[in-house]
């Protein structure tokens, strides 16, 4: 294996039992992960071992394609059984790759090995059935039970090998690969994720750390010194509006332009509200606003009230003509987005609010 990384190189020669490396985005853990699965295979020759993605879809668009090249490039004759999800190889050893979304599939005969790419992204139980309860092979040469992860925060993963096992000379984890340490990355993918991420996401996808995630506030990467400006309505830089369909309360901003980024200048809190009194204080306040882009949650176009219309339709009939709804991201891409618009993990700031947006402390 010629060209690995230092990492990838203690990861591949460790000889621990119980193995992880926790490592950023692109830092090259799939690819390690395949090229252990191909030395454990040609130490336990003629033996079964499994490698374990948490979803079919990842095993097919992610593993299958980087066990093909590292087989390719050793010059490892193989035959991949599509029917049986599992590569033979030359020496009758197999590989077998299952998916933690089906976990049916993690039982059955005794293995040599099981290794689990993106561990944090399943369940401990697919470390047990996969792994604790699998890799007994009476003939094997190297039992091995592997993984390698981005963190995503404090749980099973960091509990096994920083809590329960943490001085176990029977486990080994490499942690804090980071991004960069893959030199074959081209330069505008670490570019791309730090202008697209929080410091805390920083820390855990690129740096490859393993933190608690971030607690209390929601908006941590909001600070009034920086984020607040004075900036007073000016209806004819006015931008853009922003609705959440809730009931208790009925919430939306306005934004306009200040220094070529976008600043929130109005905010409404309605308690007991709904989308017909909302939608027309705005008008009423801003009637220009009637032609601006109006981002609100893809659930209105589903959502109907009494009247029989869905939360858009009746902003369409109050008159906004320029209603903006994409599918609904998790609560927490949200809140993330949000984060990065404040500030990036470079620094820049994409999002203000006005000063008399916000109650004095």
């Amino acid at each position: 294996f010629l060209g690995l990384y230092g990492h990838q190189m203690a990861f591949m020669t460790a000889r621990a039992t119980h193995i992880g490396m926790v490592g950023g985005y692109g830092s090259g853990k799939s690819f390690t992960i395949g090229a252990k699965a191909l030395l454990l295979a040609s130490v336990n020759e003629g033996l079964p071992g499994m490698i374990v993605e948490p979803t079919h879809r990842m095993a097919k668009d992610i593993m299958i394609p980087t066990l093909n090249g590292i087989l390719r490039d050793a010059g490892v004759k193989f035959h991949y059984a599509k029917s049986d999800a599992k590569y033979i190889l030359q020496n009758h050893s197999e590989i077998w790759l299952r998916s933690a979304d089906n976990p049916e599939s993690l039982v059955g005969p005794t293995l040599a090995w099981c290794l689990l790419d993106e561990a944090d992204l399943m369940d401990a139980d697919a470390w047990m059935r996969g792994a604790v309860s699998r890799v007994r092979h009476p003939k094997a040469r190297q039992m091995c039970k592997g993984m390698a992860t981005t963190s995503e925060g404090l749980g099973w993963v960091h509990k096994l090998f920083k809590i329960d096992h943490l001085d176990d000379p029977n486990y080994f984890l490499l942690e804090g690969i980071n991004t960069k340490q893959n030199r074959s990355l081209p330069p505008e993918y670490l570019k791309a994720l730090l202008e697209n991420m929080t410091p805390d996401q920083v820390a855990a996808y690129v740096e490859g750390r393993m933190q608690p995630p971030t607690e209390g506030r929601i908006f941590p990467a909001f600070q009034r010194d920086t984020h607040l400006v004075d900036c007073p309505v000016d209806k004819g830089a006015l931008r853009m509006v922003g609705m959440d369909f809730n009931v208790h309360p009925a919430t939306a901003a306005v934004f306009q332009l200040h220094a070529g980024w976008p600043v929130i200048v109005d905010y409404y809190t309605e308690p007991n509200s709904n989308t017909q009194e909302l939608g027309q204080r705005i008008l009423d306040n801003y009637p220009a606003t009637r032609a601006l882009p109006l981002c609100v949650d893809h659930t209105g176009n589903a959502r109907t009230h009494a009247t029989g219309h869905s939360d858009v339709n009746i902003l369409r009939q109050l008159g906004f003509q320029n209603i903006k709804s994409k599918p609904t991201k998790a609560v927490r891409d949200k809140f993330n987005h949000i984060n990065v618009m404040l500030k990036d993990a470079t620094g820049k700031i994409r999002l203000h609010v006005a000063r008399h947006c916000v109650p004095r402390k």
